[in-house]
């Protein structure tokens, strides 16, 4: 049984990191769908996908369709080369210092240029909301140059690399998406089967199905057990006709049932069903009943809970029913116990309530 305890844990640990790598595939899956269909960035912890729009940056791999890793990123770390996803929106507030723009680029790759901030409410800039409300499409291109205006706002200089010229748009910092994150080609592969009809169907239909299998497996496990665990209770199956190797008897009976079951077994499964029942964890018990039935029960009902000593008394007393008479029904045993059961307890709230009674005077 321990090493049948060890095989489920294990085979419930891997089925939970299934389930949660089936999840995580599910969610970047949706995530990535939607991305295609929606001209926006959706993502999780920062990270998305972005897809290749236009032919643009064949030159460096991508083909139209491919899906890419994208990472939000704060403009002020982008530098010359990095390639972004932004939208290609031209502010009309931007006019007025397009042409008075200083090229940062050197002074970034020599780490000589320094931050400065400046009020440019006056201006009234858009914002990337008006990007996206405006229709702008997502852009998929590489930085060529990093340029910075006079109230200390970036813009940079945009390029596909299969494009003979730089975009005519200079792109402002807060419309940049976010920054491509180099991925290996198993990556690329695996994304781009995973929004592929069918990579849905494996990461979304056949879990489903799965899930839904096994959990009617389970149902069906879980009811077979408990008609096992009544019949043995019932009487109408021995021990020995039951395959325990694929029941967790000892999962479908209570602390009392356990106890007036193993009474009640014949003698020859008495030693196998003390196994399953308890692990060897009532040696005690067992060795007491050996010599008395009536110290096995006694030593059980100062180990149960008070409101499972009511029902160990009633099937003590069915059991008493069946060392007696082996051969009558159970329902006729059940009937019978609970008339004796009933006489007992009214003979001791009698003697509770007239506690003088019988008394010498």
């Amino acid at each position: 049984m321990k090493n049948q305890t060890t095989f489920s844990k294990i085979v419930s640990i891997a089925s939970t990191i299934l389930f949660v790598v089936l999840l995580l595939l599910l969610l970047f899956a949706v995530i990535a769908n939607l991305n295609k269909k929606e001209n926006q960035i959706s993502g999780i912890f920062g990270y998305s996908f972005a897809v290749v729009q236009s032919g643009s940056m064949l030159d460096a791999g991508f083909e139209v369709g491919d899906l890419v890793v994208i990472k939000e990123t704060n403009p002020d770390t982008l530098k010359k080369g990095d390639i972004i996803v932004f939208y290609s929106y031209k502010d009309a507030a931007d006019n007025a210092v397009l042409d008075n723009l200083t090229n940062i680029t050197a002074q970034i790759d020599n780490g000589t240029y320094q931050d400065f901030v400046a009020d440019d409410s006056a201006l009234n800039r858009h914002n990337i909301n008006d990007a996206m409300n405006a229709g702008s499409m997502l852009v998929f291109h590489r930085v060529i140059d990093i340029y910075v205006d006079e109230y200390g706002t970036r813009f940079f200089e945009t390029k596909g690399d299969s494009n003979g010229a730089a975009d005519n748009t200079f792109i402002r910092e807060d419309f940049v998406c976010a920054k491509y994150l180099n991925s290996s080609p198993f990556v690329q592969g695996l994304l781009q089967f995973l929004t592929s009809p069918t990579g849905l169907v494996c990461v979304v239909v056949l879990p489903v199905a799965l899930t839904l299998i096994l959990q009617f497996s389970t149902f069906v496990g879980e009811v077979k057990s408990s008609k096992i665990a009544t019949n043995l209770l019932t009487r109408k199956v021995r021990f020995k006709d039951v395959d325990v190797s694929k029941v967790k008897l000892q999962d479908y009976l209570s602390a009392p049932e356990k106890v007036y079951l193993y009474d009640i077994a014949h003698p020859e499964d008495k030693l196998n069903l003390a196994i399953v029942l308890w692990d060897n964890s009532v040696d005690n018990a067992l060795n007491l009943y050996q010599t008395s039935r009536e110290d096995y029960y006694a030593y059980f009902a100062q180990k149960l809970k008070k409101s499972q000593v009511n029902k160990l008394k009633f099937l003590k007393i069915k059991a008493d029913l069946v060392h007696q008479n082996p051969e009558m029904l159970d329902e006729d045993i059940d009937r019978r116990a609970k008339v004796i059961y009933n006489e007992q307890k009214e003979n001791a709230n009698a003697s509770n309530a007239n506690p003088n009674n019988g008394a010498n005077h």
